[in-house]
């Protein structure tokens, strides 16, 4: 039997799990309207009542939106407790729910509705999904806004999710988010391997996972020599637990689960070598949050250089995120030492010959030792870090607690 991914270590179990907590939280206030695809947020304040939505063109409107087809007062929105209430004012092209044309629905946070002939989409969010979003785009693409609100849908949605990509790919940090965002998150997060030794050890991992998310990784499982027992599966998804489920690709799933497995809503994660353009954005964010709150001026990323820089894009990746947080310490000692080889090398804890051969492995190349000041502790004053850039905040998905 094949041991389970040692970066994945299941949560433990009690001798006797707990009894299921029906008494999930209650409804979430919509706090906006997401536009789906077009990295567009409309924010709807709680303190307002009623909100009157239009063209961009429509003058006194309080929410306000370019696209074809859309009337200067196309409806009014109120709010019905946690709800809202959608009031199409006679447009021209219409306010669609459900595919259905409808002048006068609710919706709750994760409900999606229409409007226009050209069926723009806004989702609408709690404060929950609204946070989780640029964790999605962290995992799934800086720019990829039409497939980060997709998995925003599906994650609204509560339906079993698949997390479908290589390893490493921040599967595992990924649906510790997700469950810490949903109406389960009273519940622990179980993490379960694609194999355990008896029947019985699947039956209390989904005891534990009652009202709750389980975590189920498939990647390292062969089809050909697993076979999971119709009993769990058909528990799992049974509609009283929502199963994360990890694989190499749908096929995979497929095979291990059967039938169930078209069920799943697939959130794609795509390996870093298709992502290259974004690395040092990526980096950026990790250096940031590794050197937050020691006092230290970090060096923006592009101080190395261009070609410095377009090294670290092309390096390989291999391991994914794990490989990009592990040269973040060596990076983060470099860029807070005025890319100084000797004194990032003393910071670091290794030998100047060690540290310039890992950055020569990364593609790294700086001045020689000799060509540095003498003195490592001058009053060089480094720049402040640059902005992000127009994509918005990027937040690192913190690694799962292990």
């Amino acid at each position: 039997m094949s041991s389970e991914p040692a970066e994945v270590r299941p949560l433990a179990v009690a001798a006797t799990p707990a009894q299921p907590d029906t008494s999930l939280p209650p409804a979430a206030i919509v706090t906006a309207l997401r536009v789906c695809g077009r990295n567009v947020e409309l924010p709807l304040s709680i303190e307002q009542a009623s909100f009157t939505f239009g063209a961009a063109s429509a003058p006194a409107v309080d929410l306000t939106l370019d696209g074809e087809g859309i009337s200067r007062l196309h409806a009014i929105i109120q709010r019905r407790g946690p709800k809202l209430r959608i009031l199409d004012q006679r447009s021209t092209n219409g306010t669609y729910y459900r595919g259905k044309p409808d002048p006068d629905f609710e919706i709750a946070a994760g409900d999606v509705f229409e409007i226009t002939h050209k069926r723009i989409r806004l989702l609408a969010l709690d404060e929950p999904l609204r946070l989780l979003r640029p964790r999605l785009q962290w995992a799934i693409g800086l720019r990829a806004h039409a497939e980060v609100d997709q998995a925003l849908e599906d994650v609204a949605s509560d339906a079993p999710l698949l997390l479908v990509g290589p390893r490493h790919c921040e599967q595992r940090a990924l649906a510790e988010e997700i469950h810490r965002r949903s109406p389960y998150r009273q519940r622990d997060l179980v993490v379960s391997p694609f194999a355990f030794a008896t029947p019985a050890e699947y039956e209390t991992k989904l005891d534990h996972a009652e009202r709750g998310t389980l975590y189920l990784d498939l990647t390292d499982a062969d089809p050909d020599k697993i076979a999971m027992p119709a009993r769990f599966i058909a528990r799992l998804f049974s509609g009283s637990i929502r199963p994360i489920v990890v694989a190499r690709d749908q096929e995979q799933a497929q095979r291990l689960i059967g039938a169930d497995a078209l069920g799943l809503r697939a959130i794609r994660l795509p390996p870093l070598d298709s992502r290259r353009e974004e690395i040092p954005k990526l980096l950026d964010a990790l250096l940031l949050q590794a050197g937050a709150g020691d006092g230290d001026e970090l060096l923006p990323l592009d101080v190395l250089g261009e070609s410095n820089v377009d090294a670290l894009k092309m390096y390989p990746w291999s391991n994914n995120f794990d490989d990009l947080r592990r040269i973040v310490p060596r990076l983060h000692s470099l860029l807070t030492n005025g890319c100084k080889l000797r004194a990032s090398a003393r910071s670091f804890g290794c030998s100047v010959a060690a540290q310039r051969d890992a950055l020569k492995r990364l593609g790294i190349k700086l001045a020689s030792v000799d060509d540095e000041p003498a003195d490592d502790d001058g009053d060089e004053r480094a720049p402040e870090a640059v902005p992000l850039g127009d994509e918005g905040p990027v937040i690192p998905l913190d690694p799962p607690t292990k």
